[in-house]
């Protein structure tokens, strides 16, 4: 099966050729498809003798915007490697599954606007990609820009924590999407660093840890709860087979990420306010 590219570059290389037959035949509008062929065997010329506005005026737009499609299509991908936004699978190479061509007009010159509909091999949810190509930018060797949507949610971490435990918290953002039990036992991981920088390091297993920041009314009952809900869910992504579904790693993510509000964002945000001069809100 011949190649769509290399037809429709015999296509093209016999607009000018269709044109001049075109022409040459202008008094009689029902020149039929045959007689055109025939036209072409006794006229040549060379594909830059018209440009796109001479074929354009001869020829019907969807005749012309077909041969672009067929040499669009050759050039279109079959994958586009980015990140889902859905899953968050990082750097996937997605599947093209639509694509189209359009050129707008702007102050440079001539855009040609890519539309690319993909679909993530991993979760099978849908994304949409807009690539713009500037033609003169091509010409001299830059790259294509282009936006992508959905957008993935920036993770919301609280402020004012300490190096390792906002790694931590990041990470388990992160691999939310792709690996909720992962995701889950870095969140317990977060809390555990949390404490640690509150109570200071030892070898007390975690339940310990929580036990004795109630008991010295460093976090309310209510947050060593929650604490404790975070370390068993923490323990079960570790240790059990049980496979959390991305929901469930969304509420120990909220729960973690109250709990390490209290301890670290809210004190300093306390402590910066009284920092301020006196009259300094007003």
């Amino acid at each position: 099966m011949r190649l769509i590219g290399e037809i429709a570059e015999e296509v093209v290389e016999a607009l000018p050729v269709m044109a001049m037959c075109e022409h040459s035949a202008a008094a009689n509008a029902s020149l039929s498809v045959e007689n055109r062929y025939a036209c072409s065997k006794s006229v040549s010329t060379s594909a830059g003798d018209l440009d796109d506005r001479q074929i354009s005026d001869i020829f019907s737009p969807w005749w012309l915007i077909s041969v672009r499609g067929l040499l669009d299509m050759a050039d279109t991908p079959r994958h586009f490697r980015h990140d889902c936004p859905h899953c968050g699978t990082k750097s996937i190479a997605l599947d093209v599954v639509y694509s189209d061509y359009r050129e707008r007009p702007v102050r440079s010159g001539y855009k040609k606007v890519q539309h690319l509909y993909l679909r993530c091999p991993e979760c099978d949810y849908g994304s949409f990609a807009v690539i713009l190509k500037d033609l003169k930018a091509a010409s001299e060797g830059r790259s294509h820009t282009y936006h992508f949507s959905p957008r993935q949610p920036q993770p919301n971490i609280p402020a004012h924590l300490p190096e390792a435990v906002r790694s931590a918290f990041s990470q388990g953002c992160e691999i939310l999407q792709a690996s909720p039990n992962g995701s889950v036992a870095l969140f317990r991981r977060a809390l555990e660093l949390g404490l640690n920088r509150m109570l200071g390091k030892s070898k007390d297993r975690l339940v310990k840890k929580i036990d004795k920041a109630a008991e010295n009314s460093l976090v309310t009952p209510d947050l060593a709860e929650w604490a404790h809900g975070i370390r068993l869910e923490g323990n079960e992504a570790l240790h059990d087979d049980y496979e959390y579904s991305a929901l469930e790693a969304e509420e120990v993510r909220d729960f973690a990420q109250m709990m390490l509000t209290y301890i670290f964002t809210m004190p300093e945000t306390v402590k910066a306010m009284r920092a301020k001069p006196e009259g300094d809100g007003e």
